[in-house]
């Protein structure tokens, strides 16, 4: 007997504490990042709020927001943080705004993700033409940018450890990761 195709009633079913996502048809189901993990990824949040928004009198130019239902085509995926430049964001003051393709997606890496961001949902991103997205991981402090050149990704992997960094697409920013280091030492 076929499996029948996951809906957005599916993900509504699932407790709060659990993050849904359906990939090519199928539900998959994921628990919400460990407080450390939690923390680790509000430190980006944060670190590209204050400096992106211009309400917040930053550079301006972008909407970052975390954990936001994206629909690629038939799929429904929650990236850990996603953002839009300015000119294309949603308007999220609209009580069911249209989200279109995010202009970058980060997705924090976790024992309990990593395989789903890997396999299932970068390929996703690539064929969308998301042009940036991180895999940031906490353990080896590394941060992962693929960029889409000619319709592929190109992988470059960075050193949150040492010295401060630029990366697309927000190298106006210098992130500096020794606080972040500090509170999770």
């Amino acid at each position: 007997m076929k499996k029948k195709p996951a809906t957005t009633a599916d993900l509504d079913a699932l407790p709060e504490t659990q993050v849904g996502e359906i990939i090519n048809g199928e539900l998959h189901v994921s628990p919400l990042l460990k407080p450390l993990d939690s923390f680790f990824a509000s430190y980006f949040l944060v670190e590209l709020i204050q400096f992106f928004d211009k309400r917040m009198r930053g550079a301006g130019g972008w909407l970052i927001v975390r954990k936001a239902e994206v629909g690629l085509g038939g799929d429904i995926l929650v990236p850990d943080l996603l953002g839009w430049r300015r000119e294309r964001a949603p308007r999220i003051s609209e009580p069911d705004p249209i989200i279109p393709t995010p202009d970058w997606v980060g997705e924090v890496l976790t024992p309990e993700t990593e395989l789903l961001d890997r396999e299932l949902k970068l390929p996703l991103y690539e064929r969308a033409g998301i042009p940036h997205v991180w895999f940031i991981e906490r353990e080896s402090r590394l941060l992962e940018l693929f960029l889409l050149k000619a319709g592929r990704y190109e992988r470059r992997a960075i050193s949150l450890d040492a010295e401060p960094v630029r990366i697309e697409p927000f190298e106006a920013l210098t992130l500096d990761c020794s606080y972040l280091w500090e509170q999770l030492d």
